[in-house]
């Protein structure tokens, strides 16, 4: 009984229930609130460790100043101050250069 069965349990008659052979019809309509939930919470549990990649990345316009994923690692407070400053300070060549 897969969780789109499961889900057809929720609405379904009692004579498809029984041809399907998962839970008695019975059983989900007297906790249909609570499997409800229960599938809810479950499908965004899965979901949230699907998208889950770890990334934590800094931009300043289009200028990255720091990549968890190309570092492996989380910024130190002065490293971030320093590729912040880098980052403003090539964005104002950027700017300055372009608008002579």
């Amino acid at each position: 009984c897969g969780l789109f069965e499961f889900k057809l349990l929720l609405l379904s008659s009692n004579e498809r229930t029984n041809r399907m052979g998962c839970v008695r019809y019975e059983e989900v309509q007297d906790k249909k609130m609570l499997v409800a939930l229960g599938i809810w919470f479950f499908a965004g549990f899965v979901l949230q460790n699907l998208q889950q990649t770890g990334a934590f990345e800094i931009y300043y316009n289009t200028l990255p100043v720091f990549s968890k994923l190309e570092f492996h690692r989380m910024p130190m407070r002065e490293e971030l101050i320093q590729n912040l400053n880098l980052a403003i300070e090539e964005s104002k060549a950027r700017f300055a250069g372009g608008a002579s």
